[in-house]
């Protein structure tokens, strides 16, 4: 679902040429992990592989912090993540 918020142009390009990219979710600074990424009409996607209790994913959901750096399967589309700008504070 989109958020509304967008990440900026020259992000989005960055990403796309890169198509893979390292992620580190959470403030606990675990190494980064390399993750596939893809960008649809300006929107940045990634997507879990695992479904591991401590994955970057779920990290993510409790915390929604952390530095950025085809699943058809019904398990790998649930956890199809967007990534956009944080709020301003």
């Amino acid at each position: 679902m989109p958020s509304g918020r967008r990440l900026s142009a020259a992000v989005v390009s960055a990403r796309h040429a890169a198509k893979i990219l390292g992620i580190r979710a959470g403030p606990d600074g675990h190494r980064p992990i390399g993750i596939w990424v893809v960008v649809d009409d300006g929107r940045v996607f990634v997507r879990s592989y695992t479904l591991k209790p401590r994955n970057w994913h779920r990290t993510f959901l409790e915390n929604p912090r952390g530095h950025v750096r085809g699943f058809r399967l019904p398990a790998r589309k649930a956890t199809t993540t967007e990534l956009v700008p944080r709020r301003a504070r």
